[in-house]
C-alpha cells in the first residue's frame, strides 16, 4: 500500500487547518459512515473497525450530522502518524472529513471530524467535546472551567477534565453546548471567548462553572453508550465458558502485538477465587470504574487464586495474533478453605 504524503499539521489531536493534501483512497474496509485505509504495518480485527464505525454513527446522530457524510480514517502506526500530525499527538483530523490516527486516538479524532461543520473553537470545547463523547466514564479535576478556557492542549489542558465538564454541560443542554462551540472561535482571546459563552448559553461561564464545581458528580457515565459483551453465567457454584477469539469476528479487537476480547462476570460473594484463562493472559478489572484507583490484577492464564469482593468485573483476554480462531477456557470458582485441626 502506498504511503500518503504529509498534510497540514494541527495542534495536538485537534482538527487541522490549512491545505489538504492527498490522502490514500484505496479503502480496505467500509461501514455505515466510516471508510478505513490501513497502513502497511497495521493489522486490524473486525471488532476495531466496527467499533470506530459504531462510534461515528452514534456521535453523528447526537450532532445531527448529515446522514450521507462519510469519514475517511487512515490508520497507521505511531511513528507514521507523527509524520503527518503534531509529534506524539496520536492523530489529527481534517475538516474535510479525514483523519490520520493510531488505534488509541481513532474514536477521539472521529468526533473532531463530525464537529467540523461547527468550525474551529477554543481547545476547551474542541478537546472537551471529543472526550465527552468517548464511551467510558470521566473523572472530575481541580480546575474551574474559566481557567480551562485559557489553557493550552500542548501544555496544561487536561483532556479528561475538559471532557468531564463538557459532558456535564451536554447533560444540562446539548443544544446550548453545541451553540457555545459554534459561537467561540479558535483565535478568540479570553474576553471574547467568555462573551461568546454568555451569548450562546444565556449565563456567564463563571456562573455555570461555579454550578459545575458544586453539583457535578466526581464520575460521569458516557453519553455515547458502551457496548458490553454478554455476561458469563454461573452454574453449580462455578463459572465455565469457552471464549472464541477470531480476528474476523466483531467481538475481537487487536492488542499489541496480538488480539483481545473482553467478557464480563459477576462475583457473588467475597472469597478467594480460582481463575483460569488458558491459554490467554488476562487483566481482571472491577467494572464499571467508579473511582480513580480501581482494583485490577494481571493473570497469566494458568490457575491462580485471587481474593475478590462482590461485584461485576471485566475480564480482558489477550492472545498472540493468529489467523485461525482460538478458544480460551475461562474458569472461576470459589476456593474452599480447609479448617485446621486442633489437638486434643
Amino acid at each position: 500500500m502506498q504511503r500518503p504524503r504529509a498534510f497540514a499539521i494541527g495542534l495536538a489531536a485537534m482538527a487541522c487547518e490549512g491545505e489538504r493534501r492527498h490522502l490514500p483512497d484505496d479503502v480496505d474496509w467500509s461501514g455505515e459512515i466510516v471508510d478505513v485505509v490501513l497502513a502497511d504495518e497495521v493489522s486490524a480485527c473486525e471488532g476495531d473497525l466496527v467499533a470506530i464505525d459504531r462510534h461515528a454513527r452514534d456521535v453523528a446522530q447526537l450532532f445531527g450530522t448529515a446522514s450521507d457524510e462519510r469519514v475517511l480514517v487512515y490508520w497507521a502506526m505511531p511513528g507514521d502518524v507523527d509524520e503527518y500530525c503534531q509529534p506524539l499527538a496520536g492523530g489529527c483530523a481534517l475538516p474535510e472529513g479525514a483523519i490520520a490516527t493510531t488505534r488509541m486516538a481513532a474514536l477521539h479524532e472521529v468526533v473532531h471530524v463530525l464537529a467540523a461543520a461547527l468550525g474551529r473553537s477554543r481547545p476547551l470545547w474542541e478537546e472537551g467535546l471529543a472526550e465527552a463523547m468517548m464511551p467510558y466514564a470521566l473523572f472530575i479535576g481541580e480546575n474551574h472551567p474559566v481557567a480551562m478556557l485559557r489553557q493550552d492542549p500542548l501544555r496544561d489542558l487536561s483532556y479528561m477534565q475538559a471532557g468531564h465538564f463538557v459532558r456535564w454541560a451536554w447533560r444540562q443542554s446539548a443544544e446550548r453546548t453545541l451553540a457555545v462551540y459554534d459561537a467561540t472561535q479558535l483565535r478568540d482571546d479570553q474576553s471574547q471567548a467568555l462573551a461568546a459563552f454568555d451569548s450562546a448559553w444565556g449565563e456567564s461561564l463563571y456562573e455555570i462553572g461555579d454550578r459545575y464545581r458544586e453539583d457535578a458528580p466526581d464520575l460521569m457515565d458516557p453519553v455515547v453508550p458502551f457496548v458490553e459483551e454478554p455476561l458469563l453465567q454461573w452454574s453449580n457454584g462455578e463459572l465455565r465458558a469457552v471464549i472464541r477469539l477470531d480476528c474476523s469476528a466483531t467481538d475481537t479487537l487487536t492488542a499489541s502485538p496480538g488480539m483481545r476480547r473482553v467478557v464480563y462476570l459477576d462475583i457473588p460473594r467475597p472469597a478467594n477465587y480460582q481463575i483460569r484463562t488458558a491459554p490467554a493472559q488476562a487483566w481482571l478489572l472491577e467494572w464499571p470504574v467508579t473511582h480513580g484507583d480501581p482494583f485490577f490484577v494481571e493473570l497469566e492464564g494458568d490457575d491462580e487464586v485471587v481474593f475478590l469482593e462482590p461485584g461485576r468485573y471485566a475480564l480482558d483476554l489477550i492472545i498472540e495474533w493468529t489467523e485461525a480462531p482460538l478458544a480460551v477456557e475461562v474458569l472461576a470458582r470459589p476456593v474452599l478453605s480447609s479448617q485446621p485441626t486442633t489437638p486434643d
